[in-house]
């Protein structure tokens, strides 16, 4: 008997979207993809016992770009025939958890859904995994056909003959390029803005790529590591005591039970900020970043700060992780929490394959792994252009940028060492054993403004005697021309920005205080159980001991 799958009625479920889940995703005028919710998931396609085609893909992800067009396509050649099936995709970046709860490890990723004679398609969210090797439109409908073997007629256009790599078929079907991150030339000012998207990008990673697999295993002992290495060799020594107090979260639970449980990872990103960054970055990147526009600008941007802060003469008696083990930890991120699958191979096919000259030199220096990670980001940025059918793009830095780099304009005749000295000046950091980055001191006016190269920039009102702290008068004071600066005026009820920011930093410190206090007492907690003074049931402490 014929099974015949009826096209599914598209609809809107309205049910108060949270800021960061109202994105358009990648088919916001598809009408044969039907962007998923995760609260109207279970309703779309669990329950409704239609067959169902789901690309599982995170926005920022450059091969999910490409491949959406794709995805469009072949939904649309079902909807030509009377029986078709539904087609749908859901935005991992926005909806994490639940990607996360299905076992999504990469992206793109296909899983069917209400597929006759497959049981585990039915009632069930994780549904059947079949994401080809190669996201082809060959490979892909290859598969969909096998899926459907059951079905008859199943209405699916036939697969192409050979598989070729992923191109769009018209430039009109090409998606959008990513958005271009702001300009912004190699100074002392830019490179402290490229720092704060280095923390972004490193919140974010560390809330969203820890979602790909359980954090237990080789997954643990990479974060531990990768941690660890930030921990001592990040350039600002504020984000790294709030790095350490992390990867003591990561390493306790390696130690106590070998799995670090999500939802402990999570609620320790959130109470602490690294910087200046709030925990609500982990979750949306998008209104944090001061020259980056994307999530992938804003890792490679991490990873120039990396390596070109690795080894570097800080004139103190602080140790920095040697550039080869900055690179070995970069390449071990990125296998383990990069979710965009095509990404991360190509990436560790390159690192692995010693391509680009990496392997030549037996001391791997600064001038080496940092001009190796700038090879690398320029071949990423043309592959990428090439796979969504653009022109090709100006190499980086232009010659306007760095006019010594290029020894021959145009020629990809480069000097590597102006390029690391560009590197330095764009990304790099001066040593602060105290603290962390701030914005350029003396450029601190309203809403935005310039720096002397052109620079834009967005701060907080410098305070005066008649803003900040000191619009509050100051008990005892004798000084007539400021006394007379408040006389007659009716004190505000709200408290300036400046005291505000003063109070919250007061609370921050107490609270940091508190928690080292329960810390050492936890320590001494565990010194007496293991000197045998007492014993206690560990089901009595659930919950209260963080190990």
């Amino acid at each position: 008997m014929a099974f015949c799958v009826k096209k599914v009625l598209v609809f809107v479920v309205s049910l108060g979207a949270l800021p960061h889940e109202t994105s358009a995703g990648l088919f916001p005028n598809s009408t044969h993809v039907l962007e998923l919710r995760e609260d109207a998931f279970e309703a779309a396609v669990i329950s409704s016992h239609q067959v169902w085609f789901v690309d599982f893909y995170a926005s920022w992800c450059p091969h999910c770009q490409n491949f959406a067009p794709t995805w469009d396509r072949i939904a649309s050649e079902y909807a030509t025939d009377a029986s078709t099936v539904s087609f749908g995709a859901m935005d991992c970046a926005v909806f994490d958890n639940f990607c996360s709860g299905i076992g999504i490890d990469g992206y793109p990723q296909l899983r069917s859904y209400n597929i006759p004679g497959r049981p585990e398609t039915f009632n069930n969210k994780s549904g059947h995994s079949f994401m080809p090797g190669e996201s082809n439109e060959g490979s892909v409908k290859t598969l969909l056909e096998k899926e459907l073997s059951s079905l008859a007629p199943t209405g699916l256009p036939a697969a192409a003959g050979t598989s070729s790599p992923l191109k769009p078929q018209s430039p009109s079907e090409a998606p959008a390029p990513a958005p271009a991150p702001k300009f912004a030339p190699a100074s002392e000012a830019s490179a402290k803005l490229r720092l704060a998207d280095a923390e972004v990008a490193l919140v974010y990673s560390l809330g969203q790529g820890t979602a790909l697999a359980p954090l237990r295993g080789e997954t643990l002992v990479e974060l531990v590591a990768w941690l660890r290495f930030l921990a001592q060799g990040f350039p600002s020594a504020r984000a790294q005591r709030v790095l350490q107090s992390w990867a003591k979260v990561a390493s306790d639970a390696q130690e106590a039970t070998g799995e670090l449980r999500r939802q402990d990872w999570l609620e320790a990103l959130e109470a602490q900020m690294l910087d200046m960054i709030p925990a609500t970055a982990a979750k949306d990147p998008q209104s944090h970043w001061r020259l980056c526009a994307t999530y992938t600008c804003g890792l490679w941007t991490l990873f120039h700060v990396l390596l070109v802060s690795a080894a570097k003469d800080n004139n103190s008696s602080v140790a920095l992780p040697s550039a080869a083990f900055a690179l070995e930890r970069i390449r071990g991120f990125v296998a383990h929490f990069f979710g965009c699958k095509e990404c991360a191979r190509n990436f560790m096919e390159t690192y692995d394959s010693c391509a680009l000259g990496r392997c030549n030199s037996t001391s791997v220096g600064r001038l080496d792994a940092s001009v190796w990670l700038w090879q690398v980001h320029n071949g990423v940025t043309l592959r990428v252009a090439a796979e969504q059918g653009r022109p090709k793009p100006e190499l980086w830095p232009s010659s306007s940028e760095c006019p010594r780099c290029n020894l021959v304009a145009g020629a990809g005749n480069w000097d590597n060492q102006s390029i690391l000295e560009y590197l330095e000046t764009a990304y790099g950091q001066p040593y602060d054993p105290s603290s962390g980055w701030t914005l350029p001191s003396d450029q601190v006016v309203s809403g935005i403004t310039s720096t002397a190269d052109g620079l834009a920039i967005r701060a907080a009102k410098r305070p005066t005697l008649k803003t900040g702290a000191f619009a509050e008068s100051i008990r005892g004071t004798t000084d007539a021309a400021v006394a007379g600066s408040f006389s007659g005026k009716k004190k505000s009820k709200k408290e300036p920005d400046f005291y505000r920011f003063q109070l919250r930093e007061k609370r921050r410190e107490e609270i940091v205080d508190h928690r080292k206090r329960n810390a050492d007492d936890m320590e001494t907690v565990k010194q007496i159980r293991k000197s045998k003074r007492f014993k206690v049931s560990s089901e009595s402490w659930a919950g209260l001991l963080p190990w």
